[in-house]
């Protein structure tokens, strides 16, 4: 356990210098050494790591070329490419020798989010594109969801990206939405809904979703939070939760994507490890137990669902159908 970081750096560090880019077709360790100013010994070592923990092959001539997973995730023009969550990961090096300072205060620090996004334009672009790496391989399971086509307005609350509004207003013409969240979060949307060819119908608008004036006047069929309340404490979270639910028209559903985590706070495994990287990097973060998130829903009067948003049950929906005459608290 003590030296899993190594294989963690080997990835990170690779994919930063853009070695992945270099070996699509066979490449020797002098090439590679030649093209980025390194030593070709020690080139060949650092490759030889790469083969060892599975990112690349090596064939008899001393050739390295990328394995099928490297290939598709870690090469810029491959459309499953994930590197996002890769340079999202590797700037949190320092933030992870920080447990101590961050375990002693309850005050913003200067690393955490709440700060950093806003000054450092790469921490930002990173964290959205990773998130955005991470929304599309869930867009099938979003998309196969039993929420009726057809006319109808759709908030994506703290929805970065867009991605998943993007995804259903692609599937249906008659949708319109908004994302709401940040500024530094304004230009990959625009992106995405371009992207997408729902400009036209979907609008980024910068609102902090847990300020009440925020939602003044604003009515929707379909609210999601995906993926957001971990930022916040628990009674912060009912808060949002009661705003989300106070725009839905009657018959509206609240959608809410979440990491799975079981009321034990430790299982899942990744669960627990991912409410320990909240914890770190925002003032008030933490993942919360998917059974407390359903039952704050079902006390504002929704009938809740839960259905798997990817393959390995890691990420779950939450689909909340308001009972009729309910209303929230």
């Amino acid at each position: 356990m003590a030296d899993q970081f190594h294989d963690s750096a080997l990835l990170q560090f690779a994919h930063a210098s853009g070695v992945f880019e270099w070996t699509t077709t066979p490449c020797a360790a002098p090439d590679l050494a030649g093209h980025m100013g390194w030593v070709s010994r020690k080139t060949a070592i650092f490759l030889n790591a790469l083969v060892a923990i599975g990112l690349l092959t090596k064939d008899t001539r001393g050739q390295y070329l990328n394995t099928p997973v490297a290939d598709e995730c870690l090469v810029k023009s491959r459309p499953g490419y994930m590197g996002g969550v890769i340079e999202h990961q590797r700037l949190q090096w320092d933030t992870w020798t920080r447990i101590g300072d961050v375990l002693s205060t309850q005050d913003v620090l200067p690393w955490h989010q709440e700060q950093r996004l806003r000054t450092d334009a790469a921490a930002n672009d990173a964290f959205h594109s990773a998130m955005r790496n991470l929304a599309r391989a869930n867009v099938p399971a979003l998309l196969a969801l039993p929420i009726p086509k057809g006319r109808k307005h759709v908030i994506d609350m703290a929805g970065s990206h867009g991605t998943y509004l993007a995804a259903m207003a692609h599937a249906d013409s008659e949708l319109t939405g908004e994302v709401w969240d940040l500024p530094g979060a304004q230009r990959l949307a625009r992106e995405t809904f371009d992207e997408y060819g729902c400009a036209e119908r979907c609008a980024f608008h910068t609102k902090d979703i847990t300020v009440p004036a925020s939602y003044d006047g604003v009515k929707a069929d379909l609210v999601m939070l995906n993926d957001c309340l971990h930022y916040f404490e628990p009674e912060m979270v009912s808060d949002v939760l009661a705003l989300a639910a106070g725009v839905l028209a009657p018959g509206g559903t609240l959608l809410l994507a979440t990491q799975l985590l079981h009321a034990d706070g430790v299982t899942p495994a990744p669960a627990a490890g991912f409410s320990m990287h909240m914890m770190l990097n925002t003032a008030r973060g933490g993942l919360h137990a998917s059974p407390w998130i359903a039952q704050r829903m079902g006390d504002l009067g929704f009938s809740v669902s839960e259905w798997p948003l990817d393959p390995t049950g890691r990420y779950v929906v939450l689909l909340g159908k308001r009972n009729d005459g309910a209303r929230a608290h």
